[in-house]
């Protein structure tokens, strides 16, 4: 009789713990679409607590950010991202990519962020997070550069200078001086400051001279608008400054705004 209750018991034990165990994990998907909504949904006084609750709850809701990136408004997409960023993974980098290959083979949709195409904006954040996750990303990215093309092949190649990785500073100074996309000019001109050969110097001085500019527009983001000819954005000529700097080019900082206006720059004394 002690024997069959023994067996009752242990059966009745191995239930309990298989119910708890599925319970959980049901639980801590529900969890994953309950913190990235918040996140979504979260006023700017709550977004930052919002954004620690999805990070620290780490790889398990990377699938969540990635399913909830294309249904997101703008700035959801941007906060999707910004967390990304956070959670230093090779899932999230594998996330980011999926992100930034969509954005690369999606035409301009006409939304703009302060004047900026919106997709180009988020290319460039994408951008940003990789260098945020760190060397981790650097394996993928030659990974993935073997078996891409087009425009997102350029983007992982600019990106692995963002990890001040040398292996392609020759095709990214090709870029910077001859891609028809400005953007992705200035996404190669960030490159170069990160990769930190001087040798750029000159290259980056060149592009101070970059003919594109687009006019900052009013949104609830950026409500002071500077009158024309002072409203104009050079994007190229911005990342070339920024660059410079990093390379030890002591430019007078408070007169970037003028530097990148006239193409040009003053040394400090």
């Amino acid at each position: 009789m002690n024997k069959f209750k023994a067996i009752k018991l242990i059966v009745f034990c191995s239930i309990i713990i298989g119910v708890m165990s599925k319970t959980s994990y049901t639980k801590t998907e529900d969890n994953c679409e309950d913190i990235v909504s918040q996140l979504l949904k979260a006023p700017m006084a709550k977004l930052q607590d919002a954004k620690k609750h999805v990070i620290s709850s780490g790889v398990k809701c990377i699938p969540v950010l990635s399913k909830s990136y294309n249904g997101a408004n703008g700035h959801g997409k941007f906060e999707i991202l910004d967390v990304l960023g956070e959670i230093k993974d090779e899932n999230s980098v594998n996330a980011t990519l999926t992100i930034l290959k969509k954005q690369s083979e999606r035409a301009y949709s006409g939304g703009t962020w302060g004047g900026e195409p919106v997709e180009e904006f988020h290319n460039r954040k994408a951008a940003f997070v990789l260098r945020n996750i760190g060397k981790i990303a650097l394996p993928i990215l030659k990974k993935e550069i073997k078996k891409s093309e087009g425009e997102f092949k350029k983007r992982l190649i600019i990106t692995t200078g963002f990890l001040a990785d040398k292996t392609y500073y020759d095709l990214i100074s090709n870029i910077l001086k001859e891609d028809t996309n400005p953007f992705i000019r200035r996404l190669a001109a960030f490159a170069l400051g990160n990769i930190g050969d001087k040798k750029a110097v000159s290259l980056l001085e060149k592009a101070l001279k970059d003919e594109f500019y687009y006019e900052l527009k009013a949104d609830k983001y950026h409500d002071i608008i500077l009158p024309p000819p002072h409203n104009r954005v050079y994007p190229v000529r911005e990342a070339a400054v920024h660059s410079l700097i990093d390379l030890g080019v002591k430019i007078k900082r408070e007169r970037w705004d003028i530097w990148i206006e006239k193409g040009e720059y003053e040394e400090k004394k």
